[in-house]
């Protein structure tokens, strides 16, 4: 049986010398909803490079340090379940 990650994601924006955002939000199993603890939020910019790389607390919460991209290829891991891929656009 496949086990699928669902991350609830929010949107922080601050206002830096440029538009800048932070992520938070909190990784939970889609069917049960329990929260995943240490669990993997990795976003890349469009060039592929590590933009944000940080791991879930034990209640499954994270939250990044200020990004400026427009557009973030997300990948959530949990050694338990399937990798959970999302693209987020159209941010400042």
């Amino acid at each position: 049986m496949i086990r699928l990650l669902t991350t609830f994601i929010l949107i922080a924006y601050t206002v830096l010398t440029s538009f800048a955002y932070t992520i938070t939000g909190r990784i939970v199993d889609r069917e049960s909803h329990k929260s995943l603890h240490h669990a993997i939020f990795l976003a890349r910019n469009n060039a592929g490079r590590i933009v944000i790389g940080v791991e879930g607390d034990g209640n499954g919460r994270f939250t990044s340090a200020d990004v400026s991209d427009s557009i973030l290829h997300i990948q959530v891991y949990h050694e338990a379940y399937d990798t959970l891929q999302i693209t987020l656009q159209g941010l400042p």
